[in-house]
């Protein structure tokens, strides 16, 4: 394995996180993953190397395929369908590899879903502020109308 190699690829699963607002920064990134981000940036910049346990965490957190990691081998993450699923209704049958799998991918998801969430609910949050703005200048020039109404009644009967 070429440690340039695998720093490039976790610099492009980084990428690849942001882009999707999976996270929204690289010290976001690093203390999920349990690592400086000084130590991260270093890996990103490719002045350091990527050891294995980071790697693993990479790989359990962000539902990376080791292929992708290790030799460049596509896709990046593991679809929903390359997860192990269960193949009967009683998760004591999974295996210790298909609960692990099933697990990461869940996690994966909530995570996705988590920040999803909280990017809609900042969006709602502006959009009712602009609103609440929008009703409060219709009232103000409502009044205004009205005093400018006023203003051409006294005029129209001198």
């Amino acid at each position: 394995m070429d440690k340039k190699s695998i720093n490039k690829r976790v610099s492009e699963v980084y990428k690849n996180l942001l882009k999707n607002k999976i996270v929204d920064n690289e010290s976001q990134f690093s203390d999920k993953l349990g690592y400086r981000q000084p130590t991260i940036n270093m890996i990103l910049n490719n002045k350091s190397n990527a050891g294995r346990k980071l790697i693993d965490k990479i790989i359990d957190i962000y539902n990376v395929n080791r292929k992708y990691i290790e030799q460049g081998e596509l896709p990046m993450f593991v679809s929903s369908s390359e997860v192990t699923q269960p193949t009967s209704e009683n998760p004591e049958n999974l295996s210790p590899a298909e609960s692990t799998e099933s697990i990461v991918f869940l996690k994966y998801k909530v995570q996705s879903s988590e920040k999803l969430i909280k990017h809609l609910e900042s969006e709602l949050e502006k959009t009712d502020e602009l609103a609440k703005l929008k009703n409060k200048h219709i009232g103000d020039l409502e009044e205004k109308i009205k005093t400018l109404e006023k203003k051409l009644q006294k005029v129209k009967t001198h």
